[in-house]
């Protein structure tokens, strides 16, 4: 009794603590069980009028381009500039993609199954397919047994990385594919309703009728001194009402940053001389040059011929007036210490070999025989390779593999084909077939010599990148303010570069490498605030905030100057236009002191009036003239024109077909449609961009 006493007493507390803890409870199973809930929440990368863009799904996407990009230049890697440009193509691609599903949906338009398959190894392969390389076979051209082997190798192949990275470069492809049979139905679609009608086809014949010779006076603007004229605040808000459409934008940041070189220091200098120095003995006397230079140069020793033209200039000298054995002492050009040796002299050779092949897809030592001693005797080389060989796209072209530079063929094709002479032929087992290639021409024979070249260039060592990273880092640390932040910059002897309207897509800030990070910062900060260190490719960046703006438009106090200056110059063609209204050529220019300037074959079509360039409404204006006519004064985009016809010619055009006017026209449209149409789509849409939570 006495304890439940005490619970009693205790009633409220415990009230109290036990609801906090079944609250705590509550809110942890919600949080774990919901955690999907909360997760799908963060993890858009966008949104397309409603439909989110699955970060992960995205990151797929990049992963995905990365590896077409890797198989379609043959690298193992990409570089950041590469990397922004990939980033860039997925964003693109991700919103027009799904923009043309959405107007697909809505009209009924699919690809099937039977559709792609017919454009990727049917009867109808779509040149998107036949332009990959991966795709083509020995002489360089499409080849679809080699993209039924590619796919039948997909089909039987494990999963290893290398397996996983082909089905993502096809499957990029397919999808390509797809979406572009997609789009053709689309704009076939809308092709039909953006047609030209006979008044249309009528008018642009007319245009190109008659041409008129005018002569103008210009009445420029800046006669008129600005200052003349005065604006007042409710004119400059009333016409931006007016153009407020034009002047719409993404939310932007403008940020001002110091840079920070990653240069080598004198001890850096110092160091990599000695580095060469220390290797210098070993280099003039070693047997293994070539694992001597590979090692230790930051250019391998690959028994490379060099030409007058193709060794670097400061050894040409040397290399062609040397014997074999000679060394140059280490000499510094530019940021580049260097040493070279002399390998081998009196060398003759073509700088390209035209190269032709018969493949054939066994390995029949006996039939080659036959068919090289063939040629040899006369038989026609094209014949034989369009009978024989396996490739059946060069045979084609009697076995043409095309043009092929020194050192661009690795191995015991390059060593044979820029050794042999004309007409010569030779066999090459590449383990799957046995090819019989022939010299058919090569450039002259020049002059050449064999050179190990032993190089290092300079670069900043760990110590004065750290050196330099603390000096940025001061400056931040020292600012905390914009103004701060000039200050200081200004006391370190630092120049403040401007960055403006940089937006949330955008892959760098000014033209600073791998600045990607710089551009989430602005976005996550406030106006005045000054970053910490960011190392962007070889320079160390401070940056600070200057401006941010989320508004959909730019704001009266943006454009203000600019309006100003629209008014102003209304303003002086409605003086202009009073002061010369009614008056002649000859009495304007009199007035102006002017000269009177001629432009002939004038007509709707022109885009140019003469040497005053784009003046749309002054040809227009022209164009319209009669025998003998002044026009009233016009207003330009240079100043206030005046113009007289002075002749008018007929031009040599055919008898007017409205069918044919239509098509051209409807030729024409349909040139812009693809990209007028997705930039439409996506000037309509609700689309957010999320990306800077993703990188």
């Amino acid at each position: 009794m006495a304890i439940l006493g005490r619970i009693r007493a205790r009633g409220i507390l415990l009230i109290v603590v036990v609801g906090l803890a079944m609250l705590a409870f509550i809110i942890g199973d919600f949080l774990n069980s919901g955690a999907t809930f909360f997760h799908s929440m963060n993890s858009n990368v966008a949104s397309v009028n409603g439909k989110k863009v699955d970060a992960m799904k995205y990151q797929a996407a990049i992963e995905q381009l990365t590896d077409v990009y890797k198989i379609e230049y043959g690298r193992n890697d990409v570089n950041e500039d590469m990397m922004a440009q990939i980033r860039t193509q997925v964003w693109e691609s991700t919103i027009s993609e799904m923009l043309l599903e959405e107007e697909a949906d809505k009209l009924g338009l699919t690809v099937t199954d039977a559709e792609l398959s017919d454009h990727i190894i049917g009867n109808n392969v779509h040149p998107i397919i036949m332009q990959r390389r991966a795709f083509a076979d020995q002489s360089g051209r499409f080849n679809k047994q080699v993209l039924i082997n590619f796919l039948s190798n997909l089909e039987q192949a494990g999963d290893n990385d290398q397996m996983a990275q082909a089905k993502s470069y096809y499957m990029f492809w397919e999808n390509m594919v797809r979406t572009d049979l997609l789009q053709s139905k689309y704009l076939a679609l809308l092709s039909k309703a953006v047609v030209a009608n006979s008044l249309e086809a009528k008018a642009a014949y007319d245009a190109r009728l008659t041409s008129n010779d005018v002569e103008y006076v210009l009445y420029p603007y800046y006669q008129l001194a600005d200052s003349t004229f005065s604006v007042a605040d409710s004119e400059i808000k009333e016409r931006y009402k007016k153009q407020l459409k034009s002047y719409a934008q993404e939310p932007y940041r403008s940020v001002a940053y110091v840079r920070y070189e990653k240069q080598p220091s004198q001890a850096d200098f110092q160091e990599t001389e000695k580095f060469i120095n220390n290797l210098k003995a070993e280099f003039d006397t070693t047997s293994n040059v070539a694992e001597l230079v590979t090692y230790n140069s930051d250019v391998p020793y690959l028994g490379t011929n060099y030409s007058e033209t193709t060794i670097p200039a400061d050894l040409k000298d040397f290399a062609f007036n040397g014997k074999v054995g000679d060394v140059t002492p280490v000499t510094l050009v530019g940021d580049i210490y260097r040493t070279a040796r002399i390998m081998q002299t009196g060398i003759m050779s073509p700088d390209s070999v035209k190269l032709a092949h018969i493949y054939l897809a066994q390995v029949d030592s006996v039939r080659a025989d036959s068919i090289m001693t063939a040629v040899n005797k006369g038989a026609d080389w094209g014949e034989l390779a369009k009978q024989y060989s396996a490739d059946t796209q060069s045979a084609a072209n009697n076995g043409e593999l095309g043009w092929f530079e020194e050192n661009s063929l690795d191995g015991e094709i390059g060593e044979q084909a820029f050794t042999l002479p004309e007409k010569q032929m030779f066999l090459f087992n590449n383990g799957q077939g046995l090819q019989i290639i022939r010299i058919q021409e090569r450039t002259p024979l020049r002059q050449k010599v064999k050179v190990a070249i032993l190089e290092r260039k300079v670069a900043p060592s760990s110590r004065t990148i750290a050196d330099t990273y603390n000096e940025a880092k001061k400056l931040a640390a020292a600012s905390k303010t914009t103004e701060q932040f000039n200050e200081e910059a200004q006391k370190a002897g630092k120049s403040v570069l401007p960055a403006v309207n940089v937006v949330q897509g955008s892959e760098k800030v000014g033209n600073l490498r791998q600045s990607r990070p710089v551009v989430r910062w602005a976005f996550q900060a406030k106006e005045g605030d000054v970053s910490d260190v960011f190392e962007c490719d070889d320079v160390i960046v401070v940056a600070t905030l200057v401006k941010a703006s989320d508004e959909d438009h730019r704001s009266l106090d943006d454009v203000k100057d600019e309006l100003r200056t629209e008014i102003i110059r209304d303003k002086k063609a409605d003086k202009m236009i009073a002061e010369i209204n009614g008056k002649s050529v000859e009495q304007v220019a009199q007035m102006l002191n002017a000269e009177i300037d001629t432009v002939e074959n004038v007509n709707a079509a022109s885009y140019y009036f003469g040497g005053a360039g784009m003046e749309p409404a002054v040809i227009g204006k022209a164009s319209t003239l009669k025998q003998d006519e002044t026009s009233a004064p016009v207003k330009g985009e240079k100043g206030v024109y005046v113009l007289h016809d002075i002749a008018q010619h007929e031009n040599a055009v055919a008898p007017f077909d409205a069918k044919t006017e239509i098509n051209q026209i409807n030729m024409r449209t349909m040139y812009a449609l693809p990209q007028q149409a997705i930039e439409t789509l996506k000037q309509k849409a609700e689309i957010e961009d999320k990306r800077l939570k993703l990188y």
